[in-house]
């Protein structure tokens, strides 16, 4: 009886859920290789493939089918597309090039059900790769940068639990072995990264950007100049068409085209955008407002933000040639625009004396109230890339993925798409500050944010915990802070998890009120008064690795695209054997953003994007007329708590993670990185319990089974993470055998 209580209690209480990973084999990617330029059937072809390889991640539209919008061009245009991955023939009305938008974000962390409203207020960022259709970087960079990030969120996915989900009313044989092809998948893909010089760190930075934020994507806005290998669409330029400091009200030069129609109809009524890039060609420059005439010779509102914005994308993507990006604003780097995409993308909402209504009848009317922008549209910081001096540059100048991520290919091995991936991962970093507890003492916590998985409320409880002895007076803890410049204020907050309001749930950031109470709280007497326990590291202050004071990463003195770390001691002397204490670590950052300084901007007013002031104004909130997409500013962001469970040991060292991969885990199963030895207990108690039995039947074969799963057992903690995986494996074989035994 005993026995069967526990072999039943080593199973969760759902269902495991198989993962879709088949594609996935078929074309990772094992080695390095060389950048070349995608073309246009390249493109679309590849939409469909992360499309189909990828359909947790990715969502994959067209402007004529979500828009209703026309497509472009003859039936010579965009043949292509008149047939599907697998070679059949697509019959629709649609003649010449349609316009796919592919949308970024993870529909099963952010899924409707329960968790608070996670995917209403993912920061949203948006990447153009060609406005123009000859200049061919733009495509090649954005197309290489989604694959690589959805190929390490679904790395970093899989296996979807420590041990297979299991309940009674399913086949174990069955869960066993896809969980079993999920650990082989997971090392193979882990392997296939690592060999392109993907580390871990990286790998966990890449997915973090998948499941934190929404990307929208167009790659080939202008579809038809890029299958035709021009700069216009039809006859028109498309970077003239935006309604934006036009000569006159209702110019006829605006909003003719379908592109532009497709990014008034994005940005106007589905997404709420706080960054954005286009690239172009023609020369190199990392560029930003104001590119209108009427304001030649000002700076804009925002000009802060966008000047250190600006400068940590040129830092980041390097030297080709001992070159870096110039930085400047668009009327004094490029040349000023009536009606580029840029201003108006920034400022076509609040600075109504430029901003253009129109009513075009190129492909039919469009009606003029789609140019009537409402508040929480165009707000967006929308950086310009003039990506290189040529439009089509030579294939040895490209780059090479090897490596991408180390300092010594921000400078030698640099080319025209590999600086450009990273540019457009640190915009897709920057739209949201993060912090992230990674170490408690010595041990690396083993995972950060697990793609594809649904976090309950305090479900981090079980996904980030570690049994501290109580004997144990201090600890140290080590976090990152990211999606920023300057680190105006960062520090610990630890208190039981009994002592916290329920805003504090590890999903959602805390109310700024519920933190100004638990300050007051942690005063002394007020804890004494209260007898709650809420305590506070010194306050600690820098800069993150994007800061113009860290350019020695361009001379590939060191790099770190994860963050910069801080550390502090926690005093646990404050709390005693049973207590479960929660640890955030929390920052204050980018403060300069809520002004503008002393530059000479026009309009004098405050700074209106929504990247300054989500992170420095606490009153700031807009959202869709949906409501389902909104902004909350806020002045404090918080990590996902990690919990230091107090055990009674005479070892006053004694750290040990137990943490699972899946909330829906029993606490008890060790972690996918490393045997805890609450766990490695635990199986020993099975272990010597079944022992026993075995003996006592005279099961002499079944003996030597436990004898080598325990040698391997021991011998596994001291092998890497990978054996650790088949360590897993055996003893779940050894549980199937338990129950034939029972």
């Amino acid at each position: 009886l005993a026995l069967s209580i526990i072999i039943s209690s080593s199973h969760a209480k759902r269902p495991f859920v198989p993962t879709s990973i088949g594609n996935i084999r078929r074309s990772s990617q094992t080695s390095h290789h060389y950048y070349t330029l995608y073309d246009s059937p390249e493109v679309h072809y590849k939409l469909l493939e992360l499309k189909e390889r990828y359909p947790d991640f990715v969502t994959l539209e067209t402007a004529q089918e979500k828009y209703g919008l026309p497509s472009v061009g003859d039936e010579k245009d965009c043949v292509y597309e008149r047939w599907d991955s697998e070679g059949n023939e697509i019959n629709d009305s649609y003649i010449g090039c349609k316009n796919y938008i592919l949308t970024i974000e993870d529909k099963i962390a952010h899924s409707s059900d329960g968790g608070g409203e996670t995917a209403k207020y993912l920061p949203e960022v948006f990447l153009s790769g060609a406005l123009h259709g000859d200049e061919r970087v733009g495509p090649t960079a954005v197309m290489e940068t989604i694959s690589l990030i959805l190929e390490a969120a679904m790395c970093e996915s899989i296996p979807r639990s420590t041990f297979p989900l299991h309940d009674k009313s399913s086949n174990f044989e069955k869960d066993l072995e896809e969980w079993e092809d999920d650990v082989d998948e997971s090392k193979r893909c882990m392997d296939s990264l690592s060999n392109r010089g993907i580390d871990k760190s990286t790998r966990q930075w890449l997915a973090r950007l998948v499941t934190t934020r929404r990307i929208v994507v167009m790659p080939t806005a202008n579809a038809l100049g890029f299958d035709r290998k021009r700069r216009d669409e039809g006859v028109l330029d498309p970077n003239r068409d935006f309604g934006y400091d036009l000569k006159t009200e209702g110019d006829d030069n605006s909003r003719k085209i379908v592109c532009k129609q497709l990014l008034q109809e994005v940005s106007m009524k589905f997404f709420v955008f706080q960054l954005a890039v286009t690239f172009h060609a023609g020369m190199e420059a990392i560029a930003y407002e104001w590119g209108a005439p009427s304001y030649e010779g000002h700076f804009s509102p925002d000009h802060e933000s966008q000047t250190q914005i600006s400068n940590a994308l040129r830092v980041y993507s390097g030297k080709i040639d001992s070159r870096a990006y110039p930085v400047d604003t668009m009327n004094d780097l490029v040349y000023s625009v009536r009606g580029g995409m840029e201003d108006w993308a920034y400022a076509g909402s609040w600075d109504h004396k430029h901003s253009v209504k129109c009513s075009p009848t190129t492909y039919g009317i469009y009606p003029i109230e789609k140019t009537t922008y409402e508040d929480y549209t165009l707000r967006a910081f929308n950086v310009l890339i003039e990506t290189s001096a040529s439009k089509l540059p030579r294939e040895n100048t490209l780059g090479i993925s090897q490596d991408l991520f180390s300092s010594s290919s921000l400078s030698k091995n640099n080319g025209h798409v590999s600086r450009n991936i990273r540019l457009s991962l640190l915009m897709i970093d920057m739209v949201e500050p993060y912090i992230s507890v990674v170490s408690v003492g010595e041990r690396h916590i083993s995972n950060d944010i697990i793609p594809r998985m649904k976090p309950e409320k305090r479900s981090c409880m079980k996904t980030k915990v570690f049994r501290v002895s109580a004997e144990s007076e201090y600890i140290d803890l080590k976090w990152i802070v990211g999606g920023s410049i300057q680190v105006d204020e960062t520090r610990l907050m630890y208190a039981k998890w009994s002592d916290l309001h329920s805003s504090f749930d590890g999903i959602n950031q805390p109310d700024e009120k519920h933190y100004d109470d638990l300050l007051h709280l942690s005063e002394k007497t007020n804890r004494k008064k209260h007898g709650k326990q809420v305590y506070f590291t010194d306050i600690q202050t820098g800069f993150t690795e994007w800061h113009k004071e860290s350019e020695e990463i361009l001379e590939g003195s060191h790099h770190n695209p994860s963050g910069t770390s801080f550390t502090a001691t926690v005093n646990l002397s404050h709390f005693k054997h049973g207590d479960k204490i929660a640890v955030f670590a929390l920052a204050k950052v980018d403060e300069s953003w809520s002004s503008h300084g002393e530059y000479d901007v026009k309009p004098d007013i405050n700074p209106q994007t929504h990247i300054a002031n989500v992170r420095t104004n606490p009153e700031w909130h807009y959202q869709t007329k949906d409501g389902t997409k909104a902004v909350q500013g806020r002045l404090r962001w918080f990590s996902i708590p990690v919990t230091l469970q107090l055990v009674e040991e005479s070892s006053t060292s004694i750290i040990e993670e137990i943490s699972v991969r899946s909330p829906i885990e029993e606490l008890k199963a060790t972690s996918i990185e490393g045997l805890s030895v609450f766990s490695a207990r635990t199986l020993f108690v099975v272990l010597t319990s079944i022992l026993l039995i075995l003996f006592m039947m005279a099961r002499f074969e079944l003996y030597k089974i436990c004898g080598g799963i325990e040698k391997k057992r021991s011998s596994a903690r001291r092998r890497s993470s990978f054996d650790m995986m088949e360590l897993q494996k055996m003893v779940v074989v050894f549980k199937r055998e338990e129950e034939k035994l029972t």
